[in-house]
């Protein structure tokens, strides 16, 4: 089991985190979500032990990265940035690359290329690569090492919905190989289809652990074919806050609705052409992160 203890983490007067103690069993699928600039990234990079500092205890099966790094950076590894590429080498040779240091199978790279569809770019420099491109080949490269973890930032970051889609299934196909992802993202929708657990992190520390497989039925979802039908809801019924205007969505708590649940089901059908769907379900990420972070802006 990976386990993740930190006393307190600082960027020179910033306080970053405190307190945070995180264990991550084999085989799962593990979220991490806040607004830019409020710490995931910096945890990824403790994790993978880019960051070091006293206060910090990183350790699996008894190991740690003061004293076994190298056992460390075989078993734990993160994704690289775009950055990381060299753009006078194809994508091929990148993975042959990382599968040579990884003592992986010489015939698994081509594998990895055809379940994500690289085929048709592969052998192309990556100096020709699109942003798409590029960000596949980076998780390419962290899937082909097979480490029992892999630390992902943002691996869907400018992804269309039908890589994300593949992304996903991949990242199932893998936990049930028994490796285990940590994933800090904004697609919370996506998170809560494929996540175990989704760490929320505010004001230096987990604030929620949400298990979005083992929630109660919670919420009624509305989706909506505008946003103008959105605003004409809320207007009847203004105390229903949680909205999602790009997606025409307002998400209502159960608890909230009491005997208006069904005014709130009458209304939908009276207004069938104007709603697309209506939902009984989990809470959901988005939910929490309204509740967390409300209209906080987001950093760089």
């Amino acid at each position: 089991m990976l386990v993740v203890k930190i006393d307190q983490f600082s960027y020179g007067k910033k306080l970053i985190f405190k307190d945070i103690h995180m264990e991550v069993p084999s085989s799962k699928i593990i979220g991490l979500v806040a607004p830019n600039g409020t710490g995931k990234s910096t945890l990824v990079r403790i994790i993978s032990g880019h960051i070091t500092g006293s206060g910090i205890e990183v350790n699996y099966h008894g190991k740690s990265y003061q004293k076994d790094k190298q056992y460390m950076r075989q078993q734990i590894v993160k994704m690289p940035d775009q950055a990381d590429l060299y753009d006078e080498l194809t994508g091929l040779q990148h993975l042959e690359f990382y599968a040579a240091m990884w003592g992986v199978d010489v015939t698994y790279p081509q594998e990895i290329v055809t379940v994500l569809n690289m085929g048709t770019y592969i052998h192309k420099k990556v100096g020709t690569y699109s942003l798409g491109m590029r960000q596949r080949l980076c998780f390419a490269l962290v899937v082909v090492t097979q480490a029992s973890y892999m630390l992902l930032d943002e691996v869907m970051n400018g992804l269309d919905p039908d890589n994300v889609e593949m992304i996903s299934s991949l990242l199932k196909d893998l936990r049930a190989q028994g490796k285990t992802m940590l994933i800090a993202s904004h697609l919370l929708d996506n998170l809560d289809s494929i996540a175990d657990s989704i760490y929320f992190i505010k004001d230096g520390h987990f604030s929620v652990v949400y298990h979005p497989q083992e929630q109660a039925l919670e919420t009624v979802l509305l989706s909506f074919s505008s946003k103008n039908v959105v605003q004409e809801f809320l207007a009847l019924n203004p105390h229903f806050t949680c909205v999602n205007n790009e997606e025409c969505q307002a998400t209502i708590q159960l608890d909230e609705l009491g005997g208006s649940l069904s005014d709130v089901l009458d209304w939908a059908s009276r207004n069938l052409d104007d709603v697309r769907e209506i939902k009984v379900g989990r809470k959901g990420s988005y939910l929490i992160y309204k509740e967390l972070y409300g209209t906080e802006e987001e950093g760089d």
